[in-house]
């Protein structure tokens, strides 16, 4: 699941750069619920589905919140956006007592972005890759 929400987080903030400014898309993104399809890595859809929402603070971190099924998450990781893409970036989320606590630094999010479409493959520190996809609205 700590992949799957990282992944959505990563989809949300990468999408439509280039037509409005990163603050601007993270404050209409605000409050919003994405659906991400999983996909194999020959691109076929898996049926997985993720749901996340992403909640603005007006800093450099932003607050998630994912859910699939019964299993849900909550976090927060830096707000960080390249339209060139690729990019790699570490997160943390919270654990039990609510304390900060960072993943391997092996973890990695790769990015690309075609026309209104976003894919991202997520690279675990344990060698596996996730992909996902999601269709932006126009905004």
């Amino acid at each position: 699941m700590k992949h799957m929400v990282i992944a959505a987080l990563a989809l949300i903030c990468a999408g439509s750069v280039a037509a409005q400014g990163a603050d601007a898309l993270r404050a209409q993104l605000s409050g919003q619920v994405m659906a991400l399809r999983g996909y194999d890595n020959a691109q076929r859809p898996t049926g997985e589905t993720v749901h996340m929402r992403l909640f603005d603070t007006g800093a450099a971190r932003i607050r998630f919140n994912a859910f699939e099924g019964d299993d849900q998450q909550e976090g927060w990781a830096l707000w960080r956006v390249n339209p060139q893409g690729p990019f790699c970036t570490t997160f943390a989320t919270p654990n039990g007592q609510g304390v900060l606590r960072a993943t391997e630094a092996e973890d990695c999010l790769d990015i690309a972005v075609r026309g209104n479409t976003v894919g991202l493959n997520f690279y675990g520190s344990t060698g596996n890759l996730d992909r996902y996809s999601v269709r932006l609205r126009p905004m």
